[in-house]
């Protein structure tokens, strides 16, 4: 959205620009090039309206907020510029940048809490008594809330394309969707993020990056699909999203995480995923990473259990299941636990009383315990689990 000041009342009024008026109204030429838009006020760009399209565009000291496929020759962000989609939108924003795109100090493309509002998305975390709720998940478990189960994990860790889910009650909304692909230079010296919200009650898990481009440059850049915080200690805090960032060379010396949310304690989110593959080499590597803070697990995803690269294991991350599901990766690389990261399936088999070795009931709760490779004790009143398998 471009504004005129028209000339009765002095007032301003918004309206969408056709190509012809567009560079008319809010804009310049590109620095260095022949043809091209500067956005120097707020613009809105619908999925439907390509009058950017094909062109090089430098978004200065403005917001573009932009939904849907789109296409610039180049894409540069200066004087502390953003580049968003609209909250709530499922196909969030994928752009096409056949030269350069460059991310200046100071400037974001930004898509914090622009995913599934509080309880929505496929890791939605469903509402508690009181408030007490978990947050969302995605490329983590969300942290557990003292009355409800959290939201639990979802989509692709090497092609992720879905947002962030909401927390409980009132809970922070999830991570927006970013999909980049760049033919030439990507430089990132300001932001590429999709966090997830704090909330009220659950935080909302971060969302997706994916980003693929010819050469990736930076030297302070940040790019994070964090979880948000829970509100309260009875809350959980959102999971980590998902990164995929593929690339044919790189000197980018910046960050890359997608960590749960960290409040409150021992409610943490589990850990996102990030995959990095240099284009020229046959596997990449998914790093599972909480950023050095215990949380939730970091659940391995039915129907996502091939995974055509190298893991590891690192930073506090828990892998394995919850909801005595299987845990069966088919790695194609090396796996590599640090010591500070875990696989873990504690808990996750059968519940009281059952399972082939399940322990019965007993009176006044003096039952033994459950068996598998060895037999259960004994209880006062009953005895334990057979051995099986």
């Amino acid at each position: 959205m471009c504004t005129k000041r028209t000339a009765s009342g002095g007032r301003t009024t918004g309206y969408r620009l056709a190509a012809s008026v567009l560079a008319a109204c809010c804009c310049t030429a590109f620095p260095g090039l022949a043809a091209g838009v500067v956005i120097t006020t707020n613009t809105v760009i619908s999925a439907t309206n390509f009058t950017l399209d094909n062109q090089p565009v430098e978004v200065r000291g403005a917001t573009l907020t932009i939904t849907g496929e789109h296409t610039f020759t180049e894409l540069l962000l200066t004087n502390g510029a953003v580049v968003t989609h609209p909250a709530n939108e499922p196909s969030g924003m994928s752009l096409t940048i056949t030269g350069n795109c460059t991310v200046n100090a100071g400037c974001r493309i930004d898509a914090n809490g622009r995913g599934y509002p509080a309880t929505q998305g496929p890791g939605g975390a469903p509402n508690a008594n009181f408030g007490e709720g978990g947050g969302g998940g995605y490329g983590g478990t969300g942290g557990r809330g003292n009355r409800n189960v959290p939201g639990y994990t979802y989509g692709s860790i090497v092609t992720p394309d879905q947002p962030g889910s909401g927390g409980a009650n009132s809970g922070g909304a999830g991570g927006g969707r970013i999909r980049l692909i760049v033919q030439d230079v990507l430089t990132v010296d300001g932001q590429v993020v999709a966090n997830g919200n704090n909330g009220t009650n659950g935080g909302g898990s971060g969302g997706s990056i994916w980003i693929t481009t010819g050469t990736w440059a930076g030297t302070d850049g940040v790019i994070t699909a964090h979880g948000g915080n829970g509100g309260s200690t009875p809350c959980g805090a959102g999971g980590g999203g998902r990164i995929a960032i593929e690339y044919s060379q790189t000197s980018y010396a910046g960050q890359v995480a997608a960590c749960g949310g960290v409040l409150p304690v021992n409610r943490q989110g589990g850990a996102g995923t990030v995959y990095i593959k240099d284009q020229d080499e046959a596997l990449g590597t998914v790093t599972i990473s909480n950023c050095g803070n215990p949380g939730a697990r970091t659940d391995l995803v039915e129907g996502e259990e091939v995974i055509d690269a190298n893991v590891v294991v690192t930073g506090q991350a828990v892998w394995g299941v919850s909801r005595q599901k299987p845990f069966h990766p088919v790695i194609a690389g090396n796996l590599t636990v640090a010591a500070d990261g875990m696989i873990s399936a504690s808990g996750q088999g059968h519940p009281a009383t059952q399972g082939p070795g399940g322990a019965p009931n007993a009176s006044f709760g003096d039952g033994g315990g459950g068996g598998y490779g060895g037999t259960g004790g004994d209880g006062g009143r009953n005895v334990g689990g057979t051995t099986y398998g």
